[in-house]
């Protein structure tokens, strides 16, 4: 399976410890998804930092709604994050090592077709 399907899954019910359980023990986590926003990149390189961020973000107030429409080769998925009023559309790669971690994520806006 996709590790980005659970991915999408855990980050829909905001399951921090599933969340996090997706990683190796070195891993980078690169997501610009909020570029077109002017948010600046999230980038985070160890566990204790993504751990921190992503319950930061969970904690957030508002309407959080992931939607995944798909996945392809194994290690990309196109996804939606809806926060508000706002909706971020997002494609995602990943790099996993033999045992099925993920030791590399990144996440870019999706063109609109």
């Amino acid at each position: 399976m996709n590790p980005l399907e659970k991915y999408c899954e855990y980050l829909g019910k905001k399951d921090l410890d599933a969340l996090c359980g997706l990683y190796a023990d070195k891993f980078i986590f690169d997501d610009r998804g909020g570029q077109d926003l002017g948010r600046p990149p999230f980038i985070k390189e160890s566990m204790e930092e993504y751990r921190a961020a992503m319950a930061a973000v969970f904690a957030a107030p508002g309407t959080w709604e992931i939607t995944c429409l798909g996945t392809a080769y194994g290690n990309v998925v196109f996804y939606d994050v809806r926060r508000g009023d706002t909706v971020l559309p997002c494609v995602a790669i990943c790099r996993t090592d033999k045992t099925g971690k993920i030791t590399e994520f990144r996440v870019f806006v999706r063109e609109q077709e």
